[in-house]
């Protein structure tokens, strides 16, 4: 017979039963309700970030493209004395 060692949860801290379903998601064990839980978790708390990531990618570079254009039309149209 051999002997296991005990595997623990790394969200709720609590054994895993040998006979209980556990995943292993970047080197740690968890129950496979905690990482269903830890994962959208995690997805909830990017969302936000990821829209406003978009955002400021998107924004400063239209904006600085429009003031580029603006600064050369207004260089072309300048008299040279």
């Amino acid at each position: 017979m051999s002997v296991e060692q005990p595997v623990w949860c790394h969200k709720c801290h609590l054994r895993i039963a040998p006979y209980d379903l556990q995943t292993v998601f970047r080197s740690r064990a968890y129950h496979r309700n905690c990482l269903l839980r830890l994962v959208h978790q995690q997805a909830q708390e990017s969302q936000p970030r990821r829209a406003l990531q978009m955002e400021k990618r998107k924004q400063p570079l239209v904006r600085s493209i429009r003031k580029d254009k603006s600064a050369r039309i207004k260089a072309e149209n300048t008299p040279v004395d």
